[in-house]
């Protein structure tokens, strides 16, 4: 309860509910007869529009494969956590207590032993299948046209846009307050509890004051006109300039993205243009791009060079196989000690590290002739020649370590299915009998000799 209201009652009390009525009225009317007046403000929050930026139009993603690094990382990390678990159980511990060491450990290595079958063989179904046969099988249904013409981009950027491009609403003439009369002034409901003499006293009383109040406005007002059109006038005039400042950025920005865009859209009208007729630039361009697309685990992407022979239209592709170290890298082969109590790499052989390499180049370079010939449309190409390189270990000098060569139809889909190495030979290529040691290639003549 407030002091107000605890008054109120005492004087009631002590002096009468008249006075109590007239003290309640005067507090609840307080705020009605006082000038509110409050300066307005013209500001408005604006964020710098977008400014048209360039941004040179990528071929349309596709989804990548999951790295094989992260799928054995994964694996290896649940083996580790499952030992450490399986050590750390409750049975274990109490065999440990009972003093049964022989019988934990031998339920040790029957359980490290499974972990070990279990990891070599997700190994086996993940990445050697890939390494075998999955580079090719996994993704030559895949469509790897490149829609040239999606690649366009639109002239023109959007259109300059800003927050500050609407004016502030014109405060105008500020409206003179209107007298007040005995009629109009209202008064707190509780005066009625009064006699009707003293509710007519108390009207004339709030009618003064309100009359007071009135007269201070209309003397302040012309002051608060001022201070409103000073206000108005300087809030418009920070708004345009800060309007011009963001149309001299945007009519900059516009002038190299409109420029940007047309060198862009006119080198992509010339690769359309040149691909009709078999130009030599524009095959290569498109060709590269098609290549750059092409789905891989990251451990096995290659890069390409290309040339076009115009008069034999051939392509003729060079491609940097990735180093021959991922096979040990990512083709483990666990077996348990039983001295450490842990799972250790032994690793694959030598001869079974050549045949997964060579596997992985022969896919690469089959998978390569086959995306240039199927997203062939204008039927610029009547053969394709690739070459796998890798680096000379002490030179650095690329090293011929594979060969292949064929027309579009041999390298179609439908034809591309089988052993990996069966089916390679079978399209006339030719393979280092070393690749892991950049052993040269031995071929008398060229590829086309062979076949």
């Amino acid at each position: 309860m407030d002091t107000l209201t605890v008054t109120s009652i005492a004087l009631a009390i002590l002096v009468g509910l008249p006075f109590t009525i007239l003290l309640v009225a005067a507090a609840s009317a307080k705020s009605k007869i006082r000038d509110s007046w409050t300066e307005p403000k013209f500001d408005r929050v604006a964020l710098d529009p977008a400014l048209p930026e360039f941004v040179q139009p990528q071929i349309a993603e596709r989804n990548p494969l999951e790295s094989l690094d992260v799928f054995l990382e994964s694996w290896l990390s649940y083996t580790e956590r499952s030992l450490g678990d399986f050590s750390n159980s409750r049975r274990i511990r109490q065999m440990a207590v009972n003093k049964q060491t022989r019988e934990a450990n031998l339920l040790f290595y029957e359980y490290a032993e499974e972990l070990a079958a279990e990891l070599n063989s997700r190994v086996q179904d993940r990445i050697i299948r890939y390494f075998e046969t999955g580079i090719l099988a996994d993704t030559v249904s895949d469509d790897d046209f490149v829609p040239l013409g999606t690649l366009k981009v639109p002239s023109m950027p959007l259109p300059f846009a800003s927050d500050l491009s609407e004016p502030f609403e014109d405060p105008g003439i500020l409206e003179s307050p209107s007298k007040p009369t005995l009629e109009g002034t209202e008064l707190p409901r509780v005066i009625e509890l009064l006699p009707r003499s003293l509710r007519e006293k108390v009207r004339a009383d709030f009618l003064k004051k309100r009359i007071e109040v009135w007269n201070t406005q209309l003397s302040r007002l012309g002051k608060r006109q001022e201070i409103v059109t000073t206000a108005f006038s300087n809030a418009e005039l920070d708004r345009q300039e800060r309007l011009k400042d963001q149309q001299i950025q945007y009519a900059e920005a516009e002038a190299l993205y409109v420029q940007a865009a047309k060198t862009h859209n006119l080198k992509i009208e010339m690769i359309l243009q040149g691909l009709d007729v078999g130009e030599k630039k524009a095959v290569e361009e498109y060709a590269l791009m098609v290549l750059g697309r092409g789905i891989y685990a990251d451990e096995v992407q290659p890069s390409f060079t290309v040339l076009y022979n115009e008069v034999d239209q051939e392509l003729e592709i060079t491609l940097r196989a990735p180093e021959a170290e991922l096979i040990q890298e990512l083709m483990p082969h666990y077996k348990l000690v039983k001295s450490s109590k842990s799972l250790v790499n032994k690793g694959i052989n030598k001869t079974e590290s050549k045949r997964l390499y060579s596997s992985v180049v022969m896919q690469l370079m089959i998978r390569a002739a086959h995306e240039v010939c199927e997203s062939d449309r204008a039927g610029s190409l009547k053969s394709v020649s690739i070459t796998g390189v890798l680096p000379d270990k002490i030179s650095g000098t690329e090293v011929a370590i594979a060969q292949l060569a064929g027309t579009p139809d041999e390298f179609s889909a439908d034809r591309l299915r089988g052993d990996t190495a069966s089916l390679f030979l079978s399209l006339g290529g030719a393979i280092s009998k070393d690749p892991i040691e950049v052993v040269p290639l031995a071929l008398k003549g060229n590829i086309r000799g062979k076949k």
